[in-house]
C-alpha cells in the first residue's frame, strides 16, 4: 500500500485542500492520504477558525483517511520548528512513503538545494545574511536576499515555498525514508485575498468568514469555495456560532501582558521584543490592532502574532526547545479515520522494529501511555483545547466537552 502524507492547517478546509489530497491519489497514486493536521492554534499564531474535530470531519469527507493532531509547541513554531514537528509525527508513523506539499512551482530540485544550503551555511551565506539584518530587514527577508544567484530571486518570497523547503531540511535531518513531492498551487496565492474561480486562499476565506451577517443564509455566498463536505460542515459551526476569530482571545492575552516583565521565557521572544511589549502594554486593545502597534521594519505581522500566541498559551522557550530537541515524535493523538485509517493504524501498531510512538484518541488514554518526560507535551495540547473551549463557551452561551469527556467517532 502506497501512503502520502500531508502537512495541514485546514484553516479552514477548502477547494485547494480537496484539491490537494485527490492529486495525492489519482496523480501520484497514493491508496491512502494521512494527514497532520494543526489543532486549536495554528502557525501564524492565530486560532482555527473552526475547532480541530469538525475539521478533521471536513478532511476525512473530502479524501483524506487518517487526521493526526499536530502539537502545540509544534503547531504554534516559526516555519522550520512547525515543519521538523510535523516530518518527524509523519517519519514516526513509519508507513508514509511520500510527503505532498503545496507550493509555487513544480522543481524539486529547487527545495532540495535550498535546503542544503541551509543545512550547511557557508562563512559567505552567514556574512550575506549579518549585513541584510543589520540593514533593517526581517530575518526572512534577510535570508531571501542572501542567496546565490542559483536560487531564483523570490522563490522563498512565499509562505508555500518556504516551508517546502523546512520540509526537505526536516527530511534531511532526521534521514528519513519518505520522499518530498510538489504539487503547484492551484488559484489564489496564500496571501492573495481575491479568488480565482472556485479557488481562495484561506486568509481570504477567513476575512470573508469574518464580514458575513451573522445568518446562514449569508454563508451560502462561499459555497462556491468550498467541496461539498467541508462545505455542509462548516454551514452546521457556522450556523451553531461555533468560529473563532483571534479577538476573541483579546481580553484573555490582556490579563497575560501584565504577569511578567519578562516575556524572554516564551518562545520566539527576543529581549528587545519583550521590552517593546512592556513599553506599549498600557495602549492595548485587541490582539490585533496590539500586533499592529508592535510591527516593525525587523519583526513583522506574523513573528509578532505567533510570540503573543506563546504569551497567551505560556508556551515556554524551554518546553518548546526540549520537544523539538526529541528524534522521535512522542506520540501520536489521533482527530479521526475511516475504514481504511483504522486498518492503517492496526498495521502501525503491528509492525515490528523499534518500539512504537504510543498512539490514543484521548489524552486521558494518553496520559496512561506517556512517559513523565512527555506528559508536559501533552498537558499543553489539552491548556491551549481548553482555552480554545473557554472562548467558543463565551461566544455562544454554550457548553462544550473538554478534551477528556469528548466522545470519538470514527467516520465510517
Amino acid at each position: 500500500m502506497k501512503i502520502i502524507g500531508i502537512i495541514a492547517e485546514y484553516n479552514p478546509f477548502h477547494n485547494g485542500h480537496a484539491y490537494q489530497i485527490a492529486c495525492a491519489k489519482e496523480r501520484f497514486g497514493a491508496d491512502a492520504v494521512v494527514v497532520i493536521m494543526s489543532g486549536a492554534f495554528t502557525q501564524r499564531g492565530i486560532p482555527a477558525i473552526f475547532d480541530k474535530e469538525s475539521r478533521a470531519k471536513m478532511a476525512l469527507a473530502c479524501g483524506a483517511d487518517l487526521v493526526i493532531e499536530l502539537p502545540i509547541m509544534a503547531s504554534t513554531a516559526s516555519a522550520e520548528g512547525f515543519a521538523f514537528g510535523a516530518v518527524r509525527t509523519l517519519d514516526s508513523l513509519g508507513m508514509v512513503d511520500e510527503l505532498l506539499f503545496g507550493c509555487e512551482t513544480d522543481h524539486i530540485e529547487l527545495f532540495y538545494r535550498t535546503a542544503a544550503l541551509l543545512e550547511n551555511e557557508s562563512d559567505d551565506f552567514r556574512s550575506r545574511l549579518r549585513s541584510r539584518v543589520h540593514e533593517g530587514n526581517s530575518y526572512p527577508k534577510a535570508r531571501a536576499a542572501a542567496f546565490p544567484k542559483e536560487i531564483p530571486t523570490g522563490f522563498l518570497d512565499t509562505p508555500n515555498n518556504i516551508l517546502g523547503v523546512e520540509y526537505v531540511k526536516a527530511l534531511l535531518r532526521l534521514s528519513s525514508s519518505m520522499v518530498p513531492v510538489c504539487l503547484r498551487r492551484k488559484g489564489s496565492q496564500h496571501h492573495d485575498l481575491s479568488p480565482s474561480g472556485n479557488f481562495i486562499s484561506a486568509g481570504a476565506l477567513r476575512e470573508k468568514i469574518g464580514n458575513l451577517p451573522r445568518s446562514i443564509e449569508s454563508f451560502s455566498i462561499l459555497h462556491p469555495y468550498f467541496p461539498k463536505g467541508a462545505y455542509e460542515i462548516c454551514l452546521q459551526e457556522w450556523g451553531d456560532g461555533k468560529c473563532v476569530f483571534v479577538d476573541d482571545f483579546s481580553l484573555l492575552l490582556h490579563d497575560r501582558l501584565y504577569e511578567t516583565d519578562d516575556f524572554t521565557i516564551y518562545s520566539d521572544c527576543s529581549e528587545s521584543l519583550s521590552a517593546k511589549i512592556c513599553r506599549y502594554r498600557d495602549q492595548y486593545i485587541s490582539f490585533s490592532q496590539f500586533c499592529q502597534l508592535l510591527k516593525s521594519k525587523d519583526l513583522t505581522y506574523t513573528r509578532i502574532s505567533r510570540v503573543l500566541c506563546h504569551i497567551l498559551l505560556r508556551i515556554r522557550r524551554e518546553d518548546c526547545q526540549r520537544f523539538l530537541s526529541l528524534p522521535r515524535a512522542p506520540y501520536i493523538h489521533i482527530l479521526g479515520f475511516n475504514r481504511l485509517g483504522a486498518s492503517i493504524l492496526s498495521e502501525i501498531k503491528k509492525a515490528g522494529g523499534q518500539e512504537p510512538v504510543p498512539m490514543f484518541v484521548s489524552p486521558k488514554e494518553g496520559e496512561r501511555l506517556l512517559s513523565q518526560e512527555h506528559l508536559p507535551f501533552l498537558a499543553a495540547d489539552v491548556a491551549a483545547a481548553d482555552q480554545y473551549r473557554m472562548v467558543l463557551t463565551a461566544k455562544t452561551g454554550r457548553i462544550y466537552s473538554s478534551e477528556y469527556t469528548r466522545k470519538f467517532e470514527p467516520f465510517f
